[in-house]
């Protein structure tokens, strides 16, 4: 028998380099169909179980299980550049839901100084005043109004924090690119 055929189809040696295809979206879609060869180590044995030998280690007996090493992975990011139009779209519907929070707010607050009848009072004070200019101040503390005048304040809160999310992210890259961004640590539990 020659040399080739005393190993034994189940070795490392023995087999063949497995090719591989890259999994392709690394560069946006443009992956090009290439193979690459694996190492005879880190290919997997034929007849073999899917957890082959490392290049360097030692086989695992038979019947003792694997140790893997469990605990906590940091992982150090940069924050470097915010997306513009990232930005406004999250300021926007921040903003959105703040006016909505705006708008029923005052409509409790207008609810709840009519409950305790700070308006009648009010209209009772300024009656004993006599003044015609006074009397007609209470004509903006009528529900009606009052709402008017919250929906245009959330209108302009939507427009206003929209605006400076967008500024904000401008900003944020400016800086950034003089400092080096915002660094975080993520840690995988």
């Amino acid at each position: 028998m020659s040399e080739e055929q005393k190993q034994s189809p189940n070795s490392p040696e023995a087999s063949s380099p497995e090719e591989v295809k890259p999994a392709a979206g690394g560069d946006g879609g443009n992956a090009t169909a290439s193979t690459t060869q694996m190492p005879p180590q880190a290919a997997v044995p034929q007849g073999g179980s899917s957890q082959g030998n490392v290049a360097g280690a030692s086989a695992p007996s038979v019947g003792a299980p694997q140790k893997r090493s469990v605990g906590l992975r940091r992982i150090r990011m940069t924050i470097s550049k915010v997306d513009i139009m990232s930005a406004v779209k999250l300021g926007f519907l921040l903003s959105v839901v703040f006016a909505f929070m705006v708008v029923i707010a005052m409509a409790i607050i207008w609810f709840v100084l009519d409950g305790i009848h700070v308006f009648s009072q009010l209209q009772g004070l300024l009656e004993t005043l006599n003044s015609a200019a006074l009397l007609e101040f209470m004509q903006y503390l009528e529900f009606g109004r009052w709402m008017s005048f919250a929906v245009i304040i959330a209108i302009l809160d939507v427009v206003l924090l929209t605006a400076l999310s967008a500024v904000g992210a401008l900003v944020y890259n400016l800086i950034s690119s003089l400092v080096g961004g915002l660094r975080i640590s993520v840690t995988d539990e």
